[in-house]
């Protein structure tokens, strides 16, 4: 019997080893595990228990109707399915080119011949980026890094725009409201330890360094808006992770992402 809960682990722990096995070139993969595990908190409703044969147990009732407020929370639950069915969309659709291409030229041929459609166009151009920078690494490694997270850049975008968006349009508008307020990516596995320079706050940074993305749109911080939640993601969520990768000659985010591969053994 499977549990949300704890696919949510084991995902998170396959996008951590991915980037462990190429740090260089995988750093979509880093910041995809900490996303993924910061996401568990919204799953936890979905977590089983399990019995002294250390069995999952299915709920006895179910979870709409243990809340006093039935109705309220059978709305939310609905939504954070939502956010369990993107979880799952993104773990498919990405990480299996990670495993096909492996930092190799004969991987990025094989993934010519696998991305072939019109949607693809965006993943193999990322994975091109990335080829392109890794040949260059040891000529010029300046061009190659900037290559690399170009690559990785296309990479985030793809999910973004293909992956996530079709499904957070379909979230109820308080649950938008409600992400959109408390969305924070810290590349920190650990919440009781988050350091504030890591952390990235939603709605705080584009009040204070979008306010023209805000006005054209005419809108609040929306983290179901794809114009909104990209200049999130593209500017505060990598400049944190690039400012980890560069602390301590990448040992820090090595060190957090190995703690996240241990809690999903």
């Amino acid at each position: 019997m499977p549990c949300v809960f704890h696919r949510n682990l084991e995902i998170s722990g396959a996008y951590a080893w991915m980037y462990l096995d190429q740090p260089t070139l995988f750093k979509w993969c880093g910041m995809a595990s900490f996303a993924s595990y910061h996401a568990r908190q919204l799953l936890l409703p979905f977590r089983l228990k399990t019995n002294a044969a250390g069995e999952l147990v299915p709920p006895a009732v179910p979870l709409h109707e243990q809340h006093p407020a039935r109705r309220w929370v059978g709305v939310a639950l609905r939504d954070i399915e939502i956010i369990r069915q993107v979880n799952n969309a993104i773990f498919r659709d990405i990480l299996w080119a990670h495993i096909a291409y492996r930092g190799t030229a004969e991987g990025l041929a094989r993934l010519r011949t696998l991305l072939v459609t019109d949607r693809d166009r965006a993943m193999l151009r990322g994975f091109e980026l990335i080829e392109r920078g890794r040949q260059k690494m040891a000529s010029r490694p300046d061009l190659a890094k900037r290559l690399i997270w170009a690559g990785n850049l296309r990479l985030l975008w793809h999910e973004q725009s293909l992956i996530v968006q079709p499904r957070f349009d379909r979230l109820s508008c308080r649950f938008a409201q409600f992400m959109s307020l408390g969305s924070s990516l810290s590349f920190e596995p650990d919440n009781m330890r988050q350091r504030v320079s890591y952390s990235a706050s939603f709605y705080l940074r584009m009040l204070l360094c979008h306010p023209d993305i805000l006005l054209r749109t005419q809108s609040l911080p929306r983290i179901t808006n794809l114009e909104h939640r990209w200049a999130w993601a593209s500017t505060r969520v990598v400049e944190n992770f690039r400012r980890l990768e560069g602390a301590g000659s990448g040992r820090l985010v090595q060190e957090r992402l190995m703690r996240i591969l241990s809690a999903a053994e």
